[in-house]
């Protein structure tokens, strides 16, 4: 799975910009939704990077929005502690928890980690 396919798991609604620089004239504009990119080739508006910490801040937010994320936490839970079980459920307020602790097990909150389990998760190589 590449980070393009993550990004339209994470953000199904959104762009991975890709320049359309046959356009011929600046400025360079996104080939599928039109946003202006940039005056060069380098694009200004930058797709995430999900090797960064930036990329892990949009994993988290985008991820919660998904009726699949509770699954996934259950998911990475189960792969640091398989036994026993762990059964993830959210209280009142929106907050995910489950019998091992809140959220994430600290080895998933790293860009790669989190990238990584993520593409394994929804059927990807990693």
């Amino acid at each position: 799975m590449t980070d393009k396919e993550l990004y339209y798991i994470l953000c199904p609604d959104g762009c991975w910009h890709e320049v359309n620089e046959k356009e011929g004239s600046y400025p360079f504009h996104c080939k599928h939704c039109g946003t202006r990119l940039s005056m060069t080739t380098s694009v200004w508006i930058q797709n995430p990077d999900f090797t960064t910490w930036d990329g892990l801040g949009v994993m988290l937010t985008e991820g919660q929005k998904r009726n699949w994320w509770k699954e996934f936490i259950e998911f990475c839970w189960n792969a640091v502690r398989p036994l026993p079980q762990i059964k993830m459920v959210e209280n009142n307020r929106g907050i995910i928890f489950g019998n091992l602790g809140f959220g994430f097990p600290e080895e998933f909150i790293q860009p790669i980690p989190m990238r990584d389990a993520l593409k394994e998760f929804h059927g990807g190589v990693k």
